[in-house]
């Protein structure tokens, strides 16, 4: 329903400025919100003539308040703001309405000065040595701490007030208890951090306050360095990381739970650019961080190795962030590239999502290498290809079934069936405990074909199944030389 408008009365414009000022402090916004609004809008303003301005505190009429802080300032002048009541100016006097105006901003820049200079007043003074060593990462310091001239809690322009140096070296928050410890922190990455060629910057005082400030403590404390990585490359990989938390779960599974064996290792060169091109499977795919720890385990070089992984990995909660951080690099043909060219080895799975999709009864199958696109990667870098099989695997998760329409629901490839998933949850995606073997074949050398020959797809088809087939006598070898699935 539409709500009408009231048109009895006298209009707020024809109202004497004492009944106007009387109506807008009586109305309130529950019952004539609209009334009121529009009263406080032609109400009289403010004039500064009007005010007493001395050693009584001004009351404020309308929206322009003296506060009792301003005692001390030069009162302005007349002209400058002074307006005429709405009762004795015109409707087209513009000129009054801009000067009343102005005489309101006025006062709210003064009120937001003094705000500004009391929060200034209220923090602590950060001395020039904090201010030098305001980034802890960022030069080494050279010799012990030099104590400046000047006591810690003396600013720029001086001393600081008793009251003021007080607050500044109060304790306030019961997480300060550690601030000590935060400190020793920064101060060994102070220490360790390397020299440059500029000037070296005396490190900060324990007992300066800005070591002591909630802002030092949450981008530089000891909780803060955790979650910090000191260098990670350019495909995101965090050595820090990989080294505390998983190395030690992967040399686990590499030597104790899966008892990994590795043959023709020295097929992997030592250093220079590699393709490392292997068979893809199991349901929870562990194959790429395998290869990366049998690697840095059983190479003489102990070189460093990074796999390429499906793109719907980085789409699940944690699992793209995380194989991120300990080597995996998301498949395609720019990253694989960049990586070649800077003498990378890296890992391909030709197969794809279809090789860890494929049920159990076709076990040790491989797929449809895709048109050859890491054949044309290995021609233009001129990488040599190392064919690698690995048995043991597919048992780890062997699927029975998979659902395609609930997990085209939830934004995955396949939902896998196995025997102990989903039945006992997430925990029916753990690995069973079977018999690994890496097996590497000799390296396939494309440096005489060059980087023309990418053009030429019959070469490049030709390639891709003389890989593929390498890779299948490899895989067909393994599993009929091992006696048992759990005991190799």
């Amino acid at each position: 329903m539409k709500h009408r408008r009231k048109t009895h009365g006298l209009s707020v414009h024809r109202l004497a400025p004492e009944e106007l000022q009387r109506r807008s402090v009586a109305a309130s916004f529950r019952h004539s919100p609209r009334l009121h609004r529009e009263a406080m809008r032609n109400a009289r303003p403010f004039r500064w003539s009007d005010a007493p301005y001395g050693e009584d505190a001004a009351i404020g009429l309308g929206s322009a308040v003296i506060p009792p802080q301003s005692r001390a300032q030069r009162a302005p002048a007349f002209e400058d703001f002074d307006a005429p009541p709405m009762s004795e100016r015109p409707a087209s006097d513009v000129a009054g309405r801009i000067r009343a105006l102005e005489a309101r901003l006025d006062s709210m820049l003064d009120r937001t000065d003094r705000s500004v200079r009391r929060a200034e007043a209220r923090a602590p003074v950060a001395t020039p040595n904090a201010i030098a060593t305001a980034d802890p990462y960022g030069s080494n310091p050279e010799g012990p701490f030099t104590a400046p001239s000047r006591p810690v809690n003396e600013g720029l322009d001086g001393a600081l007030p008793e009251p003021l140096a007080d607050e500044a070296d109060d304790v306030e928050d019961p997480d300060e208890a550690d601030d000590v410890e935060d400190v020793e922190d920064v101060e060994d990455a102070d220490e360790a951090a390397p020299s440059t060629e500029a000037s070296p910057r005396p490190a900060l005082d324990p007992r300066d306050p800005a070591r002591r400030s909630r802002f030092f403590r949450q981008k530089w404390g000891r909780k803060a360095n955790r979650r910090r990585a000191a260098e990670v490359d350019e495909f995101g990989l965090d050595p820090e990381f990989e080294r505390r938390f998983a190395q030690p779960v992967l040399d686990f599974l590499f030597r104790r739970y899966f008892r990994t064996k590795v043959i023709g290792i020295d097929h992997v060169p030592g250093s220079g650019r590699c393709l490392i091109v292997a068979n893809h499977s199991g349901t929870v795919p562990l194959d790429g961080p395998m290869l990366r720890t049998a690697v840095r385990l059983a190479h003489p070089t102990g070189r460093d190795v990074r796999w390429l992984s499906e793109g719907f990995l980085y789409y699940l909660p944690f699992a793209g962030t995380f194989i991120t951080r300990t080597g995996a690099v998301r498949a395609c043909a720019e990253n694989t590239a960049r990586l070649l060219e800077t003498d990378r080895c890296v890992v391909a799975f030709p197969e794809g999502v279809a090789g860890i999709r494929k049920l159990y009864r076709d076990r040790y199958r491989l797929q449809r290498f895709g048109r050859g696109g890491f054949i044309r990667l290995a021609l233009r870098a001129g990488a040599p290809i190392v064919p690698c099989a690995i048995v043991g695997a597919e048992e780890t998760g062997p699927m029975l079934l998979r659902d395609e329409l609930v997990a085209r629901w939830i934004g995955l490839p396949y939902l896998p069936i196995t025997p102990t998933f989903p039945w006992l949850g997430p925990l029916g995606l753990a690995p069973a405990p079977t018999r690994w073997t890496i097996r590497f074949g000799e390296p396939l050398a494309l440096d005489e074909y060059g980087p023309s020959a990418i053009d030429d797809d019959l070469l490049v088809a030709r390639l891709g199944e003389h890989v593929r087939t390498t890779i299948q006598q490899l895989l067909d070898d393994g599993v009929r030389t091992r006696r048992s699935v759990w005991f190799g």
